[in-house]
């Protein structure tokens, strides 16, 4: 029985209850049928709490077993009206004498060895590390002839090719190549001038070398100009790109390995 129906008062106010049944903490649902229905206002207690309010009715809920009473007011069109004593009873979740002690910890069972499970996980395991290492053979089967081909230009030639495909470019991304090859080309001439080195740094080890003043002034103007197009938030000033990269042509003259 989902719903109880009870009549209450001398005039006999038809009201729904469900669940019938109801125990600590269930949602109680208390409707005025019929010409009883208006807007439920239920008086103030510690037996219960209000959870919900409906067209005609309210939905409550107790934390205490055992009776509880319900009084309260009933607002409608035709004049309100108050109503109670109402008794509903609460059940208890609790069986018939618990003595509300916790139950006995029992240590956990150990689960049995899985077989199975470790023979997949090596499997697995194994399985990766053919894939890894077929992977690193074949990257650095692929990468071995580029690098060598790559080490076999003279560094003057390698300059040259990037000022020439820096020609190609637009002047903000020019200028950032120029300057990338001008420290490729001086860490290939010069271990010394490495590209480890900031290029503060760079200008310091190339003075110490003597180099002339027409070299150290285009090295300068090439790095400071990548610098400035790369980090500052101004750009590097106006400059000439083809007449920046016909300058730097002329560093060739360091790579003494290559006869230029």
């Amino acid at each position: 029985m989902s719903a109880l129906l009870l009549l209450f008062l001398a005039a006999g106010i038809p009201v729904h209850v469900s669940p019938a049944a109801a125990t600590v903490g269930d949602p109680i649902r208390v409707v005025f049928a019929g010409d009883a229905a208006g807007t439920v206002t239920l008086d103030p207690s510690e037996e219960y709490e209000v959870v919900d309010h409906l067209p005609d009715g309210v939905v409550i809920r107790s934390f205490k077993p055992g009776p509880i009473t319900l009084s309260g007011t009933v607002a409608r069109a035709g004049g309100g009206y108050r109503f109670g004593p109402l008794e509903l009873e609460i059940h208890s979740i609790l069986g018939e004498n618990d003595s509300l002690e916790p139950a006995p910890l029992r240590p956990p069972k150990s689960l049995p060895p899985n077989r199975v499970a470790w023979g997949a996980i090596g499997i697995a395991g194994l399985v990766a590390a053919l894939l890894w290492y077929a992977v690193a053979r074949a990257s650095a089967a692929t990468a071995a002839p580029v690098m060598r081909k790559t080490a076999a230009r003279p560094p003057s030639v390698e300059l040259l090719g990037a000022l020439d495909a820096a020609q190609s470019m637009d002047r903000a991304a020019a200028l950032i190549a120029v300057g990338a090859a001008t420290r490729r080309f001086l860490a290939r001439v010069e271990p010394s001038w490495s590209l480890d080195r900031t290029s503060k740094e760079l200008k310091v080890e190339l003075s110490n070398h003597g180099l002339d003043g027409e070299t150290l002034t285009t090295v300068d103007l090439a790095l400071m100009e990548a610098d400035l197009e790369k980090f500052s938030p101004w750009g590097a000033p106006e400059i000439d790109r083809d007449e920046l990269i016909a300058r730097v042509r002329k560093l060739v003259s360091l790579d003494r390995g290559a006869g230029a």
